[in-house]
């Protein structure tokens, strides 16, 4: 009976369960997931904004805007920018550009197309999670817990 309470007791605190009765009650969307949501979409829109600067300020604003754990933003942003970035340059790769790549890739000492899209996409990734981290380190200074 006690290890019941304690459980129920963690689970109210957690938003699981409303009360004591077990009442579940509908989870509410947390800054986390909504972050991971909004990082998965400025990911997928950075791609079509001709600015390199798109992933960078699309992330700082996104972390400007939600609060969310340091490592938390950093993984998300850089994951949902690379895993993007990689789909969309293998696409490419795939519908027609294959000649286009393989000459790029000769210019850099012959990185083969798949090297070239994994380069490519971590590159992306780190420009993601450098503007995510701007974005919490001001976010963290103006809130004045630094």
């Amino acid at each position: 009976e006690i290890l019941r309470s304690a459980l129920l007791a963690r689970a109210a605190g957690c938003g699981i369960f409303h009360s004591q009765a077990e009442i579940p009650i509908q989870m509410t969307m947390t800054s986390s997931r909504l972050y991971a949501l909004g990082s998965a979409a400025i990911s997928i829109a950075a791609l079509f904004i001709p600015f390199w600067q798109a992933p960078f300020a699309l992330s700082l604003l996104l972390a400007l805007m939600l609060p969310v754990p340091l490592a938390y933003g950093l993984l998300t942003s850089f994951a949902s920018h690379a895993i993007a970035c990689m789909v969309f340059c293998s696409m490419a790769n795939g519908s027609g550009s294959g000649d286009l790549v393989e000459r790029i890739g000769r210019l850099f000492l012959g990185i083969s197309p798949v090297l070239l899209v994994v380069i490519s996409a971590m590159v992306y990734g780190f420009t993601a999670t450098l503007g995510a981290w701007s974005g919490l380190a001001i976010r963290k200074f103006q809130t004045g817990t630094v």
